[in-house]
């Protein structure tokens, strides 16, 4: 197969870990099979390591991000060679780091702040849309920064370092976005925002289409299936099961319960809103040809950098449980991967 689409022209550091590996097996002159595997060791290598600070890091309900962390389809895109091995494991770490700072008594420090603003100016980089996620900081009690005015500066500061890292890497992509005709990748001409603007009713039926017919695949590919190039597709009860041990995941321990505050937990609906919106626009503007009756590109797997947020808006602290459970849902997802692993094999050797 001759592939004529050009190389990607963004520069962000969802490559660094591929090409660290590919670079070290160039250097001790690995054959060709051998380099490509380095590059994925190393994407899954980078995922591992801040994982585990994020699952370490996490106050409440870390098994429930422990499962999100090994779904089907999580593991096989942090083993890919594209930007995913970076980018769900900054965007769950930063989930993590950022309930830390919520819910225990340490102050914040300096380093609070750089480790804040790395993360922002990392997810920004690469995809802008799961900046939302950077609002929970504004249910950070206001005692950690000494005073109200410290608070509100910081917050003003990280909106406007965001912005200034969006525009100087996007820039090229507004300007196409504005221009009346552009071509998607595969040929067809874009919907730009002059067109939006003409034909608005249009525009939100092609929105409400897309999640009417399309939801409940984008609930299942965030999960597990289809695998692949969306051609290796697992059994249904195979994803069922992880919905279930997700959900099952989120209820509370006896004497463990941290609250989430109604304000927090509306925010949080407000951000999975957002975020999904954002994506849809992005999609509808980049792939989206004209005439299309739904949003094309559009894939559940996009949704799983703020899943664990959409998991702990159902959290209750009227359902819980007397004695955790915590070893049997790890247990029974290792069960879950193992058949994962098996019906995979078989489609394999079929084809």
């Amino acid at each position: 197969m001759v592939s004529t689409r050009p190389p990607l022209t963004t520069k962000h550091p969802g490559y660094i870990p591929q090409i660290l590996g590919i670079s070290m097996a160039r250097a001790i002159n690995m054959n060709s099979e051998q380099i490509l595997f380095m590059g994925r060791l190393f994407a899954l290598a980078w995922y591992g390591f801040v994982m585990y600070w994020a699952i370490k890091l996490m106050p409440i309900k870390k098994t429930m991000l422990f499962i999100v962390g090994l779904l089907p389809m999580t593991m096989q895109q942090v083993v890919s060679f594209n930007y995913d091995s970076v980018l769900l494991g900054l965007c769950f770490f930063t989930i993590s780091y950022i309930l830390n700072l919520i819910y225990t008594d340490r102050k914040l420090k300096v380093y609070d702040w750089i480790i804040i603003l790395l993360l922002a100016f990392s997810i920004a980089s690469i995809k802008f849309v799961y900046l939302p996620i950077f609002g929970l900081a504004i249910f950070i009690p206001k005692d950690k920064f000494k005073t109200r005015k410290r608070k509100v500066i910081a917050a003003i500061g990280l909106i406007f370092f965001s912005m200034f890292v969006v525009i100087c890497t996007r820039l090229l992509d507004y300007h196409e976005a504005m221009s009346l005709q552009t071509q998607t990748a595969e040929g067809a001409t874009k919907i730009s925002f002059d067109y939006c603007i003409n034909n608005m009713f249009t525009v939100v039926g092609i929105f409400y289409r897309t999640l009417e017919r399309q939801l409940p695949r984008f609930v299942s590919e965030m999960l597990a299936s289809p695998l692949g190039w969306l051609d290796i597709s697992l059994p249904v009860t195979i994803v069922m099961a992880l919905a279930l041990l997700l959900l099952i995941s989120i209820i509370q321990k006896e004497g463990e319960m941290k609250a989430i505050k109604v304000s927090m937990r509306m925010y949080m609906i407000i951000c999975v809103l957002l975020i999904t919106f954002l994506t849809m626009v992005v999609l509808f503007l980049d792939w989206t040809p004209l005439g299309a009756t739904q949003i094309e590109g559009l894939q559940g797997r996009y949704f799983l950098p703020f899943l664990p947020l959409a998991l702990l808006v159902f959290q209750n602290k009227n359902l819980f449980i007397r004695k955790s459970i915590d070893n049997y849902l790890i247990l029974c997802l290792g069960y879950i991967h193992c058949l994962v692993v098996f019906f995979v094999s078989l489609i394999a050797i079929g084809q």
